[in-house]
């Protein structure tokens, strides 16, 4: 199994938005274990995501499906609205 964990600096005053927007477009990815995060100690203005994933396959092959998606441009146009240029991805393996 490994986790997928992303991380945005989110512009000033847009975390509510930032939040939103992923909830509503995760909740259509059925089949994933996911979660958001927004700190409560440590950097403000950041918010995290992680997905699970039996392996590095379905990990490359759920984001290729998810690029294919016609919806996907729009959703990034809305997204890059919010969060600074940059972002941090990490992938680890659940010890």
């Amino acid at each position: 199994m490994i986790v997928e964990r992303t991380t945005w600096k989110v512009k000033a005053g847009c975390t509510g938005q930032a939040i939103a927007l992923l909830k509503s477009e995760f909740a259509q990815w059925e089949g994933y274990k996911w979660r958001l995060y927004t700190p409560n100690i440590g950097k403000f203005d950041r918010v995290s995501y992680e997905f699970e994933y039996e392996n590095l396959a379905e990990f490359e092959k759920m984001w290729q499906d998810w690029y294919a998606k016609p919806e996907t441009a729009e959703f990034d146009k809305k997204w890059y609205e919010l969060v600074e240029p940059g972002g941090e991805t990490e992938i680890w393996n659940l010890a």
